[in-house]
């Protein structure tokens, strides 16, 4: 591969907890200090210390780990701990495929056939039909099939490590398990949304730097390009869907109520609509504004939550873990209504980083909700260290903590379809693993 210039391989690599820390502070630190938005509220002091302390309870684990390590790497080097002609495995992973293959299938049957969505429609008219006709069947388990694709693209590319013999069949299941990775953030941009953009164009990073792909500076500037066109041509989707309502584009930017907590500096706003400023830079500069205002306005939603919540509607654990509490009431005897739980933000149907949701159900005890992801995080690294199968949910808990100064992955953008996947795939691969035809003993191969 290095022939070309563009990549060069190396062994499995996991990216260490402590840079999903340092990478988050920097990333989300400059696209506040750069953001073209101020805070239109003031919050009190003790506000502001919530806030930073569950910063801090998310953070010191990984730090900790970091200054114990004699080796204080980025990324680390792993084994698979896959055992070698593992064939029970092999029939694992193509079922485990296939599912998530079957779950795109079914994805697109609800979309097209059960709510008619139809090529020719704006996304105005789809947003609407998507928020107006219920998820058939066929969608509700398309949506628990389709992220069965991530762990298993891992898990391949631990494989194809392991076996490099076999590279070519691998590289054909890995091809299938993009297939299926591409589904929601595909799904999002129709919509004129970009959460599962984010979300799945980084975990799927995460996995390529897991193979140990390692770009090249000119493929990472093409790359980077990339990314940002995708990003802000979701931003346009989003201000379209808005201008089709009979908004402008700055109307657009400014009836979202993900600015309704920010003003826009004076002068941008005086810049931006100058009439002898071109009108594609007008626009451009309110989709750039709008992607701001979409990565920075977390922060005072959740300063705005913590001080106009209501102290008795707290929900323990049914707000974060919504999915599971409604599946928990089918076969047991707990209580749970989802419209009456997302009517207990102060502001409903809008996010506020990830220690929002934690505080809708504990109140001030989200403190130790964040600090148990935090040592999630560097617990299943460990395990993630020397068994490929728990990879996948590292990279899972790595993009929660790096996105929690902006969102909480767990409730948005399909992410606890993705902890349920991650999860199951960990337990399913293991299983497999162990099983052993008769008359075969499994030497396990550990590559440094």
């Amino acid at each position: 591969m290095s022939m070309d210039g563009s990549v060069k391989s190396s062994n499995l690599q996991l990216p260490s907890p402590f840079s999903a820390i340092a990478i988050s502070a920097c990333i989300f630190g400059f696209f506040h200090l750069t953001s073209p938005f101020r805070f239109a509220e003031r919050y009190d002091n003790g506000t502001w210390l919530l806030f930073l302390v569950n910063l801090l309870a998310i953070s010191s684990p990984a730090i900790i780990h970091r200054f114990r390590q004699q080796d204080r790497q980025w990324f680390v080097t792993v084994k698979t701990g896959i055992p070698k002609d593992a064939r029970f495995l092999h029939i694992g992973i193509w079922v485990i495929l296939l599912l998530s293959l079957l779950g795109g299938f079914l994805k697109c049957y609800d979309l097209f056939l059960a709510r008619g969505f139809s090529l020719d429609s704006n996304v105005n008219e789809l947003y609407e039909q998507n928020s107006e006709v219920t998820a058939s069947f066929a969608g509700l388990i398309a949506s628990l099939l389709y992220p069965l694709g991530y762990p298993t693209l891992v898990v391949l590319l631990g494989m194809i490590r392991e076996q490099p013999d076999k590279k070519s069949k691998w590289m054909l299941g890995v091809g299938l398990a993009v297939l299926a990775c591409v589904v929601a953030p595909l799904n999002a941009v129709a919509l004129g949304k970009r959460g599962a953009v984010f979300s799945v164009t980084i975990l799927v990073s995460l996995a390529l730097l897991y193979y140990g792909v390692r770009l090249r500076k000119r493929t990472m500037v093409f790359g980077l390009m990339g990314v940002f066109v995708l990003m802000l041509f979701s931003s346009r989707m989003f201000s379209h869907r808005l201008e089709l309502k009979g908004a402008s584009s700055e109307g657009a930017v400014s009836i979202g109520r993900f600015t309704d907590l920010l003003d826009m500096s004076p002068g941008y706003r005086s810049f931006a609509k100058n009439s002898e400023t071109p009108e594609m830079v007008r626009s451009t500069m309110y989709d750039w504004a709008a992607f701001h205002a979409y990565v920075v306005h977390g922060v005072p939603e959740y300063l705005y939550a913590v001080e106009n919540f209501d102290p008795s509607a707290h929900q323990h654990g049914r707000f974060t873990f919504s999915l599971a509490a409604k599946f928990f009431s089918y076969f047991t005897n707990i209580y749970y209504d989802s419209a009456e739980t997302a009517s207990v933000p102060p502001r409903t149907f809008i996010y506020s980083t990830l220690f929002g949701p934690m505080f809708y159900d504990f109140g001030r005890a989200s403190v130790f909700m964040s600090l148990t992801i935090g040592v999630l995080l560097v617990v299943v690294f460990e395990k993630s260290r020397t068994n490929v199968f728990f990879a996948p949910l590292y990279l899972y808990i790595y993009t929660v903590v790096f996105l929690s100064p902006m969102i909480c992955f767990i409730t948005l953008f399909y992410g606890f379809y993705y902890l349920t996947a991650c999860v199951i795939a960990a337990v399913y691969f293991s299983i497999c693993s162990k099983v052993k035809p008769a008359g075969i003993t499994y030497k396990r191969i550990n590559h440094a």
